[in-house]
């Protein structure tokens, strides 16, 4: 099957984009002032693609001298999907988030790109958030010790773990880390 390219939204007869994901400038010819008008002809080329601290490939595409970047998964969106919908997000169908082939992309709601992050253990929740002041073992605990102990002994694991009583009161009635049984 042949790769097939489109021009890529906003930047027609710069860039074009294909189904597989990647870019390509365009050849084209720029005015180059050097005391006198000159042109200058410059050879279109495929982009190399950087990845941003999320995962996710980008590329830089420029036009009338500015520079903007791009994730490459929205650019492959808008030529093969269409403009999004509004309060839509793109959804990758594998949980490789280098996987930017036109078909393995759709639009979806937060929500649903939320579930393919469960489905996919691409999530950041519990301790893989970068906020995250405890681990899934320590709520364990604290759920089982809460039960066990009387009086004071959330105050005494709150000031053991160094976060606040509310914490561990919203750890213990399920208020945060719900999604951690037992």
């Amino acid at each position: 099957m042949q790769e097939v390219w489109l021009p890529v939204v906003g930047y027609e007869g710069l860039y074009e984009v294909s189904d597989q994901g990647r870019v390509r400038s365009l050849d084209r010819t720029v005015a180059h002032n050097l005391g006198a008008q000159a042109f200058r002809r410059i050879k279109g080329r495929t982009l190399s693609p950087g990845r941003a601290s999320n995962g996710y490939l980008t590329v830089m595409l420029s036009r009338d001298g500015k520079k903007r970047s791009f994730t490459l998964h929205s650019i492959v969106a808008a030529a093969f999907l269409g403009p999004r919908p509004k309060g839509m997000e793109v959804l990758h169908g594998s949980p490789e988030r280098t996987d930017n082939r036109a078909a393995n992309l759709r639009y979806g709601t937060n929500a649903e790109n939320k579930a393919d992050m469960l489905r996919d253990d691409t999530h950041t929740r519990g301790e893989r958030s970068v906020h995250a002041k405890l681990t899934e073992r320590q709520v364990l605990e604290i759920r089982r010790r809460a039960k066990e102990e009387k009086y004071g002994a959330i105050a005494q694991m709150a000031r053991e773990l160094r976060v606040s009583d509310n914490t561990l009161r919203d750890i213990v009635n399920r208020r945060t880390w719900a999604w951690l049984e037992p």
